[in-house]
């Protein structure tokens, strides 16, 4: 059972292609999204193997690289490639059956940047998101965000931002080619509330939120999402003529830089067998993986600030930024 939950969120330095497989739309590779709302997201498996690999290219004692099978589960792919202190230590197949001790939840969006005629762009939400957010936040403990009334009502043709200085103009905000009237002073009011309580929670300079933060209608943020994401034609050129290779022209479609995510880290105690266990302290008395915080402050301290998550990583996507603050 896993006992500790805590949140990580991470920004998008590049584009990021987080992809669900080929699609018959207008897009032949879309995005991840969530099913009942069509928001994106990105799959708690793909963020897994995505900071696995992170730790296992920048540990480098043998007995990191144990940790990392320990609180991620035994993966055997390489294995001619271990060193022999691995492999004495998983040297019974009944020593590599167990399960991972760190789960994560699917990454939620939590702000979409937007063009903005005044400002250059937004960071939009909506209070789906927000009383979705402010529900997980309680979940994992942290009482601070209760100052965060996520109740609001937002009419359907208005907004809120947090400093109408930034992106209003004449009393409107220009997201794209659309025009929007500002909320009123109350809705403004909560949206610098929740602009100053998520820099705090990333530890950002103040007003690095607060200026491009918008609050829009739920429905609205939902056909931004799905209009307003970065789609790219890719193609291949025949290297003996020097034109386009027929059938190798595709769209892929990317969540844009400047988008701001969130998953849950959750942890347990290493799962290991009786015999497995008494091995372990025997010949490593160091490897100390055997609470709940002692896992979750591996993955804090191991897990690089900068790393690449989704497809199309050769091409520089994907670069994102952790902020590793509530760990």
């Amino acid at each position: 059972m896993y006992k500790i939950a805590k949140p990580l969120f991470f920004r998008t330095e590049t584009p990021l292609h987080a992809g669900s497989g080929s699609d018959l739309g207008h897009i032949d590779l879309p995005i991840q999204r969530e099913k009942h709302t069509d928001l994106p997201n990105i799959q708690s498996s793909g963020l897994k193997g995505a900071f696995r690999q992170n730790l296992e290219q920048n540990i480098n004692t043998n007995q990191e690289k144990i940790g990392v099978h320990l609180v991620f589960g035994y993966d055997n792919d390489g294995e001619k490639y271990f060193h022999q202190d691995i492999k004495d230590f998983f040297d019974k197949s009944e020593e590599k059956d167990y399960s991972g001790s760190l789960a994560f939840t699917d990454a939620r969006l939590l702000l979409f940047p937007i063009k903005s005629f005044k400002g250059v762009y937004a960071l939009a939400t909506c209070p789906l998101i927000i009383e979705k957010f402010v529900k997980e936040m309680n979940h994992v403990c942290i009482p601070a965000i209760n100052s965060i009334n996520a109740k609001i009502e937002v009419a359907s043709d208005k907004i809120a931002v947090a400093d109408k200085s930034f992106l209003a103009m004449n009393g409107k905000v220009i997201l794209e080619e659309y025009a929007f009237s500002l909320e009123s002073d109350a809705n403004n009011t909560l949206a610098n509330t929740l602009a100053k309580q998520l820099e705090a929670f990333l530890g950002l300079r103040n007003g690095e939120l607060q200026s491009p933060l918008v609050i829009l209608p739920n429905d609205v943020f939902r056909d931004f999402t799905r209009l307003s994401t970065e789609v790219i034609t890719r193609t291949k050129i025949d290297n003996a003529t020097g034109t386009v290779q027929a059938g190798a022209l595709f769209t892929e479609e990317y969540l844009p830089a400047e988008s701001y995510l969130y998953t849950i880290v959750a942890t347990s105690n290493v799962f290991q067998t009786k015999e497995g266990k008494d091995k372990r302290k025997k010949d490593f008395p160091t490897l100390t993986l055997e609470t709940d915080e002692q896992v979750i402050s591996f993955f804090k301290d191991k897990v690089k600030d900068v790393m690449q998550i989704g497809g199309s990583s050769t091409l520089g996507k994907g670069i994102v930024k952790l902020f590793k603050n509530q760990l």
